[in-house]
């Protein structure tokens, strides 16, 4: 049972089903007691007249109470057992009653439960030919004599009637819950077609295939949504893959270079024996090809962990932006001088924001170290901090070569290099790596550049609150 009510279309089918099985039970209960009430309610009415007839009929005349049976002997009181009776009592004592009823010392029982209205009391009881009556008494005074007026009718037929109808009801509830539980069942597979056409698109899609989309303009308006949702989905995987397996065949083209250039050297080394000196530069060349594949295996390693959301909320705490920055500094400052390049600092005030003060400083590294690598000799690599609303901006500015405007798109792109050649001494990753950081604070890095006259890499983070 639990395992069919898994599936939404049988829940639906069952719920709708049920509700459906409630609503006509509780029409046909409806129309059989109206139409009960309104066969025995004619029965009543006619008990009411025919009690009005009979008490007209009871008159006094000559000093005697007198009944006018002439105008009553003939017709439905005249048969025995006709199921028309009436019987009037004074003073205990019959004084007239119809030929229908045979016996007029008949008495009607009269049972705990009964009506009350404006001529007496209405009850049901059993006639003289065991059947099914409705009585109507009036107790009355007359001329000082207690009197009692009886007219019965029997229900027989009445009741014949209402279990006619009781019959023709079920008959038609039945058939018509079988047809609406037959067309429930066609109108929910038919209109959860869709989903299975969704369920076997879905499922055929693999990474092998991910440029297959939805075709979203086919689908139920209701699955539309859902449909343009997951073809959204499918453009973020395939994009991932792709951004995959271009880092792949990037990080093997890497590795390919040093690892060439250690095989290489071996190679010559073993060819026979060498002096201590070229033994020594072979290892000096082994060592720096050694040194750029630690660089970029820890690269790696860090983009990995960053991607896999080591840095959350839950992990940042206060720190100073300006801390970050002298340290970003200090890091790059023995490459500055390699270059002869001068480092300007300027900070407003003390600045403060939410996150982890190791990443951000290598952060700022980063794209310090880019600017230094990409500066003119003698140039200006200038730092500056300061307050805007409720973000703290840094800029950091060279006067390099500059990127062009074909580059800038992908600058932050993984191993993406402005130089084609590759012959750069980084790894390609330095700004991927700052950029994924800032990106994990909640902020954003801008670039502007123009070629010739260097860049300014613009790092908005919000403020510690």
């Amino acid at each position: 049972m639990s395992h069919l009510l898994s599936s939404i279309k049988n829940r639906l089918i069952l719920g709708s089903t049920v509700l459906l099985i409630l609503l006509l039970s509780l029409t046909g209960f409806l129309i059989m007691r109206n139409a009960s009430n309104a066969i025995l309610s004619s029965v009543e009415r006619a008990l009411q007249s025919k009690m009005e007839i009979v008490r007209g009929l009871l008159h006094y005349e000559d000093n005697e109470l007198e009944f006018e049976l002439s105008e009553v002997v003939s017709g439905e009181y005249s048969i025995p057992g006709s199921g028309h009776y009436y019987q009037v009592v004074i003073d205990g004592n019959v004084f007239a009653s119809s030929m229908s009823l045979v016996n007029p010392e008949f008495e009607f029982t009269m049972p705990g439960e009964f009506l009350y209205d404006e001529w007496g009391v209405m009850y049901s009881s059993l006639g003289p030919e065991n059947e099914r009556v409705r009585v109507m008494r009036s107790d009355f005074m007359f001329l000082s004599k207690y009197t009692t007026i009886i007219i019965a009718e029997s229900i027989e037929d009445s009741i014949s009637i209402i279990n006619t109808i009781r019959m023709y009801v079920i008959a038609i509830l039945s058939f018509t819950i079988f047809i609406a539980c037959f067309m429930n069942l066609w109108i929910f597979s038919r209109s959860l077609r869709p989903l299975d056409y969704f369920s076997d698109t879905v499922s055929r899609i693999t990474h092998k295939n991910l440029e297959e989309r939805l075709d979203t303009h086919s689908q139920a308006a209701e699955l539309r949504v859902l449909s343009e949702s997951f073809n959204g989905m499918l453009d973020r995987l395939q994009k991932a893959f792709e951004i995959e397996r271009q880092v792949i065949a990037d990080a093997s083209h890497e590795l390919k270079t040093p690892l060439s250039v250690v095989k290489a050297q071996c190679d010559v080394i073993l060819l026979r024996r060498r002096t201590v000196q070229e033994y020594t530069e072979a290892f000096e060349i082994i060592n720096r090809a050694a040194s750029t594949m630690g660089r970029l295996v820890n690269d790696l390693l860090l983009l990995a962990k960053l991607d896999s959301g080591i840095l959350s909320l839950k992990s940042f705490s206060s720190l100073s932006i300006n801390e970050c920055l002298q340290d970003a500094i200090r890091m790059v400052r023995v490459l500055a001088e390699k270059k002869d390049i001068t480092l300007v600092y300027k900070v407003q005030g003390e600045l403060y924001a939410s996150g982890s003060k190791a990443k951000l400083s290598e952060a700022f590294m980063n794209i310090l170290d880019n600017a230094v690598l990409y500066s003119d000799i003698r140039g200006v690599v200038e730092a500056t901090a300061h307050r805007e609303n409720n973000k703290i901006v840094v800029r950091i500015r060279d006067e390099g070569v500059g990127i062009d405007k074909a580059d800038l798109q992908r600058i932050f792109d993984r191993f993406y290099r402005v130089d084609k050649s590759r012959s750069s001494k980084g790894t390609g990753l330095g700004l991927s790596i700052a950029n994924v950081i800032i990106e994990s604070h909640g902020g954003s890095i801008v670039v502007e550049s123009v070629l010739g006259e260097g860049s300014i890499f613009t790092v908005s983070i919000p403020v510690s609150m």
